[in-house]
């Protein structure tokens, strides 16, 4: 069995979440922090939004600071796709 996404907790901050994505996909890192930077203002309790933040920093290879919000995530979403990554990246990350 797969394991779930964690749910959002509200429309606007899924809408939020699939535009800063775009933002990222699309190769605007800096739009798409700096837009995750007001959507954590406004939807702080969004975990979605707190995991993406944590791949964000950790793309700039700034492993300490990602693996305290990796761990946030691990530790309350155990059980969902991103709690699992969260816990694989941080395995990875102890070994480095």
């Amino acid at each position: 069995m797969q394991a779930p996404d964690i749910p959002f907790l509200s429309a606007p901050g899924k809408a939020t979440y699939n535009k800063i994505f775009a933002a990222w996909s699309a190769g605007n890192q800096p739009e798409a922090e700096r837009m995750l930077g007001e959507a954590s203002r406004k939807f702080g309790s969004e975990l979605r939004l707190v995991f993406f933040a944590a791949l964000l920093v950790r793309s700039r290879f700034d492993i300490e600071a990602a693996a305290s919000i990796l761990a946030v995530v691990a530790e309350h979403a155990p059980k969902t796709r991103q709690g699992l990554a969260a816990r694989y990246m941080l395995a990875i990350d102890r070994r480095l």
